[in-house]
């Protein structure tokens, strides 16, 4: 097994800060598997998030890769500019209550975790992640 920062990264973060995710039994924001309805708790404090999980990479035993996939749905979120180019980039409709709630939701959300982690990263690149190479690959045969 190949040696990537990345991943000790991702698995000092779990020690340090008591992070422990874990799917909930409710439907995601979107139509289909892909979108996740997990309890992201650190510290003492909770918090529910929908991931998009396109590559079926949600494994609760691989806490590593859940955390990843967690911190890459904050990352989205502080990312684009508007509610409108959030919805879009996931494939939300943009008229709807309940995402229209979850988005204002996450500005405290990415707050919250941000005081506690500091930066916010998932560590692994976009670039690694959608082309299944480097430590997202390693991460990925984790769950075989």
């Amino acid at each position: 097994m190949k040696y990537y920062p990345e991943i000790e990264a991702l698995e000092e973060l779990i020690r340090r800060f008591n992070i422990h995710l874990k799917r909930l039994d409710k439907p995601g924001l979107r139509q289909g598997a892909e979108s996740l309805a997990i309890l992201f708790s650190i510290q003492d404090k909770s918090f529910e998030l929908y991931i998009k999980d396109e590559y079926k990479d949600w494994q609760e035993e691989n806490q590593a890769m859940c955390l990843c996939l967690a911190l890459r749905e904050l990352e989205e979120y502080e990312e684009e500019a508007d509610y409108l180019s959030w919805c879009k980039a996931r494939g939300y409709s943009g008229n709807l209550e309940l995402i229209r709630q979850y988005h204002m939701d996450l500005r405290g959300i990415y707050r919250e975790v941000q005081e506690i982690l500091g930066e916010i990263d998932a560590q692994i690149s976009d670039w690694d992640f959608e082309l299944n190479a480097g430590a997202a690959q390693e991460l990925r045969r984790r769950n075989s």
